[in-house]
């Protein structure tokens, strides 16, 4: 019996509208916040060679770089020194998260009932991912929102499964993990979760081709 079910964010509930303009969008607002008279194109090659190496160190390893780390090297990239407040920075770089995505599960999880809901997202940044939620008039549903951010560990690591876990008051044999990579489904599995991954996975026990398809799994 399933009792819980958690989502991924990035890919599996939302998903950007044009992936090219939103890491422009992110680089144009930066710039402007901080005055830099840089050419757009050479800043966006800096923001996707650093967001690529972080990436991989990401990847590697599974600790979290937070996005006040990210934002200051790319404007040091830039040879750039002054820096706004932080908050200032963390708007601007929240912004196509926020505004230039389509948010694709409303309403299915509208329409899942009595089943705990939460949310557990790679994410640099807590708060964007809160926001984002809020907006959609989601936050309210849901149990927990766990983020790497706030953890410091990212998925497949177990840290993060764990973490919303006891959030939620969940077990682990209750509880399914909705995805669209293999960091949800094979950390899913690491720490007793079941698992549905989009399209599959190496680590999927139901196999879904939309959010549509979950319904017939948690009834």
């Amino acid at each position: 019996m399933i009792r819980c079910v958690i989502f991924d964010m990035w890919g599996t509930l939302i998903e950007p509208v044009n992936e090219p303009d939103y890491y422009r969008e992110r680089v144009l607002r930066l710039l402007h916040l901080v005055n830099a008279n840089v050419n757009e194109e050479i800043a966006l090659r800096a923001y996707n060679w650093i967001r690529s190496e972080l990436d991989s160190y990401r990847k590697d390893t599974l600790n979290e770089v937070p996005a006040t780390i990210e934002i200051r090297l790319f404007l040091r990239s830039l040879g750039l020194e002054y820096f706004p407040e932080e908050q200032k920075l963390l708007e601007a770089y929240s912004y196509p998260f926020l505004n230039l995505t389509r948010f694709k599960g409303r309403d299915v999880l509208s329409e899942i009932k009595e089943v705990k809901l939460g949310v557990l997202s790679n994410s640099p940044y807590h708060d964007m991912v809160v926001k984002r939620l809020e907006m959609e008039g989601l936050l309210h549903s849901l149990k927990a929102v766990v983020t790497s951010h706030v953890i410091g560990r990212r998925k497949p690591s177990p840290e993060p499964f764990k973490a919303i876990l006891e959030l939620m008051s969940c077990s682990p044999e209750e509880t399914l993990m909705v995805g669209d990579t293999d960091d949800d489904g094979c950390g899913a599995w690491g720490v007793g979760l079941k698992s549905a991954v989009l399209e599959g996975g190496r680590c999927s026990d139901y196999f879904i081709r939309s959010l549509d398809d979950l319904l017939e799994v948690i009834v």
